[in-house]
């Protein structure tokens, strides 16, 4: 009886809403921004949500199955950078179990990634707000001049300086 009702759904209405959303999405000029970029694949059914951060890109899949909005939208997470996993987790639970339209839900995802990334100051050693050895955010601080590092960084600077001293004020990290 469910893949009856499912078949019938398909077949009858998830094109046409599908479509709708397809449209929705393109048509929201406030998701598009210089960070944040959106754009449709696979036959109208799979959207790319992308968020820059330097050189780095946070991407964000979600793909409409044929039987929406019976069957959950499938979301996944391919690039996950300066974000830990719990958070990204539950950012991409809130896209797929989310109320709303999927244009509705990927404006939550945008601000959530705005919101997180937003204040974050560069690492003072390599001038990114994310590492490119691990790709996580400068969370290693000095406790005088209170500077964040990451520890990719501090590691690779407190090798190659045979010192433990911050690489702004030298005062000891250690």
């Amino acid at each position: 009886m469910d893949k009856a009702i499912a078949a019938y759904t398909a077949k009858w209405f998830s094109k046409g809403l599908i479509a709708a959303e397809v449209a929705a999405i393109r048509g929201d000029i406030s998701l598009q921004d210089d960070h944040f970029k959106v754009r449709i694949v696979r036959d109208d059914t799979e959207v790319v949500a992308a968020y820059l951060v330097d050189e780095h890109a946070l991407e964000l899949r979600v793909r409409l199955p044929a039987d929406w909005p019976l069957a959950r939208l499938v979301v996944s997470g391919p690039k996950r950078v300066g974000v830990d996993e719990e958070r990204w987790r539950r950012w991409v639970l809130g896209v797929q179990h989310g109320a709303g339209r999927v244009v509705e839900r990927l404006g939550v995802f945008k601000r959530n990634v705005q919101g997180h990334f937003e204040g974050q100051v560069e690492c003072a050693i390599c001038y990114s707000v994310i590492g490119v050895v691990d790709g996580t955010l400068p969370t290693r601080p000095c406790r005088t001049c209170r500077n964040g590092f990451h520890g990719a960084c501090l590691y690779k600077w407190f090798s190659t300086s045979h010192s433990s001293s911050c690489p702004l004020c030298r005062s000891d990290m250690v």
